[in-house]
Formats: C-alpha cells, sequence, structure tokens
C-alpha cells in the first residue's frame, strides 16, 4: 500500500471511530504521533550518540491506530470474557455477577456484568474481526491497496456499545482483570479466597473505587477480597486505595496487597496506609498506544517513593 493510501485508510479509520463514538482511541494514537520517537544517530568522533526525533511515516501511523483498535476491542472483549469464565467459579460466593466501579463523592456507576453470555456468542465476531485486521495489515505490509475500512465498520458495529465502550470502563475492566489474575495466582497455591466490604459483611456483588480513596470510607459498600494460607498472616486484596509514600506524599494504588492485621487498624484509627506496610503495589494503566512519558515519569516517582 503506498503512503498516500495510507493516508487515505487512516482518515477513514478515524472517521469510523468518530462515528462509533470511540473518538478517545483516535486521541491517544495522535499523542503517540504527535510526540514522536527518539532514535540514536552515531556522529564520528564521539563514543556516545546523539538524540533525536523521528516522526512516523503514514504507514507506520496507520499501523499504530489499527493496533490500537485491537488492543481497545479485540483484547477488552477477551478480558470480559475471561472474567465471565472466573465469575462461573465463585457463583457459590455472589449473588449478583455486577462489578460496580463507583466514583467516591457522587453516586455515578460504572458497571461490568460479569455473566454477560452475548460474550461467548461474540467469540465468533471476535475472530471474524481478528482475520480483518490481519489482512489490512498484511496489504499494509505487501503493498497492496485496501478496501477493508467498511468491513471491519460494519463488524464492529454490532459489537460495539458507545454508553460502555469508554476509557473510564476499558480502564476498570483492565483493573478487575488484574485483580482476577492475582486472586488466581493465589488460588493456584492453595489460598482461600472471600470478599468482605468495609464493614466486615459479605457483599452481595462486588463494589470497587472508581478512584483512589481512603480504606476506611464507608460512603459506599466497598469490597476487598481476603486471601487466606495455611500458617500465614492473612492478606488483603484492594482496588482503588491511596497510600502514604516515604516523602509524606499520597499515592493512588490502583491494586495493592497488605495483611489484614494492618488494614484493619487503618480503618478503625480512620488513617491512610502507609507505603512501607504494603505487600505489593500495581500501577496499571490501560492503553491503546505507547505510554506518554508523563505516565512512565509518574510510575518511577511511584516505585521510588514507595519502594
Amino acid at each position: 500500500m503506498k503512503e498516500q493510501d495510507c493516508s487515505a485508510v487512516y482518515d477513514d479509520l478515524i472517521e469510523m471511530l468518530e462515528h462509533l463514538s470511540l473518538g478517545w482511541i483516535a486521541g491517544q494514537v495522535a499523542e503517540v504521533i504527535n510526540t514522536g520517537r527518539v532514535v540514536e544517530e552515531i556522529v564520528s568522533g564521539r563514543k556516545s550518540p546523539d538524540l533525536k526525533l523521528s516522526y512516523h511515516t503514514p504507514s507506520e501511523q496507520l499501523l499504530l491506530l489499527i493496533g490500537a483498535l485491537e488492543k481497545a476491542i479485540v483484547d477488552s472483549m477477551e478480558i470480559e470474557l475471561d472474567i465471565a469464565e472466573a465469575f462461573i467459579g465463585q457463583a457459590n460466593k455472589l449473588t449478583s455477577p455486577e462489578i460496580h466501579f463507583i466514583a467516591s463523592l457522587s453516586s455515578r456507576k460504572s458497571r461490568i456484568n460479569g455473566a454477560d453470555h452475548t460474550l461467548a456468542q461474540g467469540k465468533k465476531q471476535l475472530k471474524t474481526l481478528k482475520n480483518s485486521f490481519n489482512q489490512l495489515k498484511q496489504k499494509i505490509a505487501q503493498g497492496q491497496n485496501s478496501s477493508l475500512v467498511e468491513t471491519i465498520r460494519d463488524q464492529l458495529e454490532p459489537m460495539i456499545n458507545s454508553e460502555v465502550q469508554t476509557l473510564g470502563r476499558n480502564s476498570n475492566l483492565y483493573k478487575y482483570y488484574i485483580f482476577n489474575l492475582i486472586l488466581k495466582a493465589a488460588q493456584n497455591e492453595g489460598a482461600r479466597i472471600y470478599y468482605q466490604d468495609v464493614l466486615k459483611h459479605s457483599p452481595e456483588q462486588l463494589i470497587f473505587r472508581e478512584h483512589a480513596g481512603q480504606i476506611d470510607d464507608t460512603s459506599h459498600g466497598y469490597t476487598h477480597a481476603v486471601i487466606e494460607f495455611e500458617n500465614k498472616p492473612v492478606l488483603e486484596l484492594h482496588i482503588g486505595v491511596k497510600a502514604q509514600g516515604r516523602l509524606r506524599v499520597l499515592y493512588d494504588c490502583d491494586i495493592c496487597i497488605l495483611y489484614k492485621i494492618e488494614a484493619e487498624r487503618c480503618r478503625e484509627n480512620q488513617r491512610i496506609p502507609r507505603a512501607s506496610g504494603i505487600l505489593l503495589i500495581v500501577d496499571c494503566q490501560n492503553y491503546t498506544a505507547e505510554l506518554p512519558l508523563a505516565t512512565a515519569q509518574a510510575f518511577i516517582a511511584l516505585s521510588s517513593n514507595c519502594a
């Protein structure tokens, strides 16, 4: 596919994303394209190379956009399928398969249905969409023209719900996916897993913070998982908890593990956990394109002050 053809297909895909209310995907890709990439240039007589900015060609831009689409749509649906399968094994622990993410200062909810039977029906659609993306990438590599954009659009439309296929929902989905991976790993090592809310009740459904907040917040029945290994201290696994770093700065822990006895002290005394008392902190960044430099810098600050 010629470079000018790649530009035309890129524009067509952007238009398609806007039509499907998925403009946030295009925005993340545009940020990467506008930033450019750093390349090393060897200079005669110097030991270390110079750093220079290089910008993506139209074909590279198109491949970035296709990759972002795959991550945002295909990967997210595969994550949902994985979550749905996990809920089958948790049927005896929860009376509702719904997962709610709630903003602390409002009643606004983001909902994920852990037992959405339409997800299983979408496996075939997902496979067809993957094939279309692969065909488009092959045509770019082989220099062939492509008219696959309309085909991809027709395949995407029945799979997309613009009200829920948002950046915020995908971020919540990814956090719960990592949360669930940790629980699976603990179960594989023989742990007993159960859920509690902030008042030590057994919850009927899972409720998490959409943004990190205080571990003792009782404004909603925020849920955490309790992990019990034989003859070991009991652990708690949380989503969205503030932690105090070494420099007395508060950091957002997307996911964290701490000893249950420490978590209970923090709830009883209404204080924020110290990072030194947290066993594991996970920073979840679900980007469809490359991570922005500012995000990487923030992660370095988090790791250095919470180590």
